[in-house]
């Protein structure tokens, strides 16, 4: 059974007014099966500064961004769970 990837709009409706702000980049990374380097090394392409201990909030004040933007970046195109 193929598994599906993660869209935008799929991301945003499942995620967005959870607290996900409070969550650290590694626990998202844990959750999703994801591994943590190479999450970060997405994010640095796409110019987003963060640290594995970092939660989703201070990534995204660090950025200029919101954590539900930071999320959809770590999950696009991933493979859902």
């Amino acid at each position: 059974m193929k598994s599906s990837k993660w869209t935008k709009d799929e991301i945003i409706r499942e995620f967005e007014g959870k607290g996900l702000g409070k969550k650290t980049l590694k626990q998202i990374c844990k959750e999703n099966k994801l591994e943590v380097q190479t999450i970060l090394k997405k994010l640095k392409n796409k110019g987003i500064i963060a640290n594995e201990k970092d939660t989703l909030r201070e990534i995204a004040d660090k950025n200029g961004t919101s954590p539900i933007d930071v999320l959809v970046e770590v999950l696009v195109d991933e493979d859902k769970v």
